[in-house]
């Protein structure tokens, strides 16, 4: 639906008798210039962020809403793309905050805590931006509940110094005086008018129809209450092409007080919540959507206090389906989390998993009911488990009946069906893969995981760099360029991240903002690696032009460039990987000059050139907070060295085929060598000792982490799995099956929880550790060349890559017999008359 203008005309207030108090115009706020147009978007999507200027009847100005394109996830985090978001509220009078009274401890309105609010910039205008402040000068939360009363609590006040006397007219935080507050008086009935729009969430648009429903009115009579309400600049309205009028609510953060206890507002919720119900006969899942109420559905049942309704809710079929086609998959994990959060339920999370992995396929077919025998086909092998719930089992068996009956509706009928699985083939919920982060279009280089635990941060041989929520599996920024990405590392604080790229430049990328912060230039062939030292203060980057350039993360100047690398040839050597110690002082480089070089970015020189290996130097680390470094190469060996002495003081031998990469434990007490002879191999770096050998994939390793415990490895391969290996006994405990190509990256959260790998199949997964593992279904390794129904219309025999025949019970599916005679892909099979001989060829 296209932008219209939706006009918000301002008029006088004619005192009456109810009162609302309203902060005074700040300085800053009457310098702004008037306007009275706003654009608005599609009702779906409208929202305060939508109103370009927002008049001020107080002063005669606007307070400036600049345009910020804001796309929110379920933790409250929106994504910036362009331009600022500026609140000014300024900060209330004691006295009048204490003329509002205490309405006790404890509010009902749990669902803002899932709400995101404005990052707040200075406006281009010049007006001043500021929280609302106490006068005892403690910051005073922009979003506080409405009906609670605006003064620090006991703890706040004794931090304070004991300032927080009611009536006291101290000083702002921001040194700015404090203004006597005007009041506002409104009718009665418009003051019971906006007090029973209380239940609304602040900066909602809703459409008329809800309001007709909180106040009881029809709809010629709403609108003209509502018309009342704008006139007197209490709320916002906008008209779209189709009519329809749509309110918002401003943000009560100090602008609008009203009182109303937290019983009220319970009552509210639960009259708006009755008035659906009564339509849809009780069922809330069958509810028609208006535009409002499938939204915010779970945000009104929390503060009912009805949160037994949240998980029938939930876990029904069609719900989930017809929200995610409306509204898009964040909203519905939105939900989830929700009801999470004032509830555990573990089966609501399995739930939540299940309805993750389908929610691709369903949304790649809106017009076919997919979510019912999705969910069935995914939760499976969890409900054979021991330890599923009881009301689980039920659960599947209900949706199992259902879709039964589904599909015997619509035999026949020539439609598009979901098949609904037999044996547990599709991805498991409930197991180890918790989310598949899609998006990449090309090979997936280098997967990192932000400080903060949470944000997942990948770049591709598609040019793009994306930075993904790791719970919900959305990507919620994404930087594209011009030419394939390599590598990528991210400052310690979490707020920008270092990408490298083939084209020989680097960029500076601001994760606050989502802007380009530098660009690097100088290299002149691909950058193979970079590094950010743990200060924040300075970045590397590696390059096949054979140098190592220094560059200041602040300004983006180029502050060195190391050099000195030669190939066997005395030409230009290339530099394949770089690291930084703990202390932000040295720098290792290694090449395919067979050497590593240690510098000293203090004082701007090489200190020395560790000399050993016989064949190219491809990876090198620092060990834990020491200036000694591990280096790896295709000679078969990995060195400990010390770097004060340049001297090798272990060589880790052991490999029968070329090393691709080293990795050390944040302890710096273990590494691990990664090489092509299908094997990893655990190290002690004190004494140079060979703990375990990890062996167990079918091609060569190329990446792995040991979790912060150090009892466990994750290994990833180019036959597309990963593996946890158990580090004193080296046997594998998990296997990470899922991608369909070669793995390049692997890394594990601070506390080993989770694991997150890339790959060339252009997806990075998630990974869950401490998950359960499920039964193993049988299956064929590779593709399915041909199916075969035999005589007796219930058993089908298939023939795969992997030399298996394999007969299937079609109605229980399961395996009654499997048949490996051939080393070669089988590519014909033939049945007797009567089903009891199979014949197969396959080609040698």
């Amino acid at each position: 639906m296209g932008n219209v203008s939706a006009k918000l005309a301002s008029s006088s207030c004619k005192p009456k008798t109810a009162k609302v108090v309203r902060p005074a115009p700040s300085q800053s706020t009457q310098a702004m210039g008037a306007t009275s147009s706003v654009e608005v978007e599609n009702p779906k999507a409208l929202s305060a962020d939508a109103i370009g200027q927002v008049p001020d009847n107080r002063s005669g100005s606007t307070v400036g809403l600049h345009h910020v394109s804001l796309s929110e996830d379920v933790d409250g985090r929106r994504q910036h793309d362009a331009g600022t978001a500026c609140v000014a509220p300024p900060p209330l009078h004691d006295q009048q905050r204490n003329s509002t009274g205490s309405l006790g401890a404890g509010s009902h309105r749990s669902g803002d805590s899932q709400r995101s609010s404005f990052t707040a910039d200075t406006p281009a205008s010049g007006a001043c931006v500021q929280d609302a402040t106490s006068a005892e000068g403690l910051r005073v939360p922009a979003r506080h509940n409405r009906g609670m009363a605006l003064r620090a609590s006991s703890f706040e006040a004794s931090r304070a110094g004991g300032a927080a006397a009611v009536g006291s007219t101290g000083g702002s935080s921001s040194g700015r005086a404090l203004q006597p507050v005007p009041e506002l008086e409104l009718p009665l009935e418009l003051s019971s008018a906006l007090k029973q729009l209380m239940v609304l969430q602040d900066d909602t648009p809703a459409p008329v129809t809800v309001l007709q429903r909180i106040w009881g009115l029809g709809k010629s009579e709403a609108e003209a209450r509502l018309e009342e309400l704008r006139a007197r600049d209490v709320v916002h309205t906008a008209q779209l092409p189709d009519g329809s009028v749509w309110a918002t609510l401003p943000q009560a953060d100090g602008e609008r007080l009203l009182l109303i206890s937290d019983q009220e507002l319970i009552s509210q919720h639960r009259d708006l919540i009755d008035s659906y119900s009564a339509e849809c006969k009780g069922q809330l899942h069958s509810v028609p959507d208006d535009g409002y109420v499938w939204k915010h559905l779970v945000y009104h049942l929390i503060n009912a206090e009805r949160v037994g309704e949240i998980g029938a809710l939930l876990t029904h079929p069609a719900w989930l389906e017809a929200k995610l086609h409306a509204y898009g998959m964040a909203d519905v994990v939105a939900d989830f989390r929700r009801y999470l959060a004032v509830r555990e339920d573990a089966d609501v999370k399995v739930v939540l998993q299940a309805f993750m992995l389908s929610a691709t396929a369903c949304t790649a077919f809106p017009g076919v009911p997919m979510m019912r025998p999705q969910l069935l086909g995914r939760l499976m092998a969890f409900g054979q488990l021991e330890t599923a719930s009881q009301w689980l089992k039920d659960w599947l068996e209900m949706q199992m009946a259902a879709a039964a009956a589904e599909e015997h509706l619509t035999a026949g009928h020539r439609c598009l069906t979901h098949l609904l699985p037999r044996s547990a083939s599709l991805q498991q919920a409930g197991g180890v893969l918790r989310n598949t982060l899609r998006g990449h279009s090309a090979p997936v280089r280098r997967v990192v995981i932000s400080p903060n635990g949470r944000d997942v941060v990948t770049v591709s041989e598609d040019g793009s760099v994306q930075v993904w929520d790791m719970n919900v599996g959305d990507c919620v920024m994404k930087l594209s360029r011009e030419s394939p990405l390599t590598d990528v590392s991210v400052a310690p604080d979490g707020g920008l991240c270092v990408i490298g790229s083939a084209d020989g430049t680097c960029c500076l990328w601001d994760l606050t903002t989502g802007q380009i912060k530098h660009v690097l230039t100088g290299h002149t062939t691909q950058v193979n690696a970079v590094a950010v030292d743990r200060q924040g203060i300075r970045c590397v980057t590696a390059s096949d032009d054979g140098t190592v350039r220094v560059w200041d993360i602040a300004t983006g100047a180029c502050e060195q460039v190391l050099q000195g690398h030669n190939d066997e040839l005395g030409a230009q050597g290339v530099v394949f990987d770089v690291a930084i110690s703990s202390d932000g002082s040295l720098a290792a480089l290694v090449s395919n000059d067979f050497s590593c070089r240690v510098f000293d970015l203090d004082e701007e020189r090489c200190l020395h050139v560790l000399q050993g290996h016989g064949n190219w130097v491809v990876s090198v680390e620092f060990i834990g907070t020491t200036e000694d470094v591990v280096t790896a190469s295709h000679d078969s060996t990995a060195r400990v060295w010390d770097t004060a002495r340049g001297k090798c003081t272990h060589v880790l031998s052991g490999h029968s085929g070329r090393l691709n990469k080293v990795t050390v434990n944040s302890a710096g007490t273990h590494g691990i060598t990664c090489s092509d002879d299908l094997t990893a191999k655990v190290w002690d770096l004190d004494t140079g000792a060979c703990l375990s050998t990890l062996v167990g994939h079918a091609a060569w390793i190329s990446a792995a982490c040991m979790t912060s415990d150090k009892r466990h490895v994750v290994t990833v391969s180019g036959d597309a799995t990963g593996f946890v290996w158990d580090v004193k006994s080296g046997n594998r405990l998990m296997e990470l099956e899922g991608h369909t190509d070669a793995i390049r990256s692997v890394v594990t959260t601070y506390h080993g929880r989770f694991a997150v790998t890339a790959s060339d199949d252009g997806t990075a997964r998630v990974w869950d550790l401490q998950a359960p593992v499920l039964p193993r279904v049988p299956k064929h390794d590779g593709r399915v060349k041909q199916l075969k129904a035999l005589p007796d219309s219930r058993r089908v025999i298939s023939i795969g890559d992997d030399g298996l025949a394999m007969v299937w019970d079609g109605a229980l599916g399961v395996v009654d017999a499997s048949v490996d005679a051939h080393t070669a892909v089988v590519q014909y099979i033939g049945l007797s008359r009567d089903g009891s001989i199979a014949a197969t060829g396959a080609c040698t």
